[in-house]
């Protein structure tokens, strides 16, 4: 039973590796929103443009678009700058809408969007649907 374990586990800790060392190099990119903000500026259309470019390299992989917050609100308007952020790339500059998981509502800093490649469970994550909360007053 015990060599069992160790097998799986050392197969799984070296496909792990395996996995991690065998990734491109694509720097996991942050974009800043204004406080309570989902607008996007025309500094962060620049910077959404030369994402776009960095993704269209990789079009085998999925990439997660991490969004904060911790109440109703700042969920919804993390969800929502995820769905800013993916409409743009998708509609102005050809990434492929499925390769885009929005991930909202997590702990941190809640003005911050994180992209960077989706790993294990991220793939199977919300591939942008309708609001959380469409009855939110803003």
């Amino acid at each position: 039973m015990k060599t069992t374990f160790l097998i799986a586990f050392t197969v799984l800790f070296l496909h792990k590796n395996v996995e991690a060392d065998s990734i491109p190099d694509f720097k996991p990119d942050t974009i800043t929103f204004k406080k309570n903000s989902v607008k996007l500026d025309s500094t962060l259309y620049s910077h959404l443009d030369i994402l776009a470019s960095e993704i269209n390299k990789f079009p085998n992989r999925d990439f997660a678009v991490r969004t904060y917050g911790s109440t109703d609100k700042s969920n919804q308007i993390s969800y929502d700058r995820g769905l800013k952020i993916i409409t743009y790339l998708t509609n102005k500059r050809n990434v492929n809408r499925e390769r885009l998981i929005l991930y909202y509502g997590l702990k941190g800093d809640p003005d911050m969007v994180v992209i960077r490649f989706a790993f294990g469970e991220e793939t199977r994550g919300t591939r942008c649907g309708f609001p959380l909360y469409p009855d939110l007053k803003k």
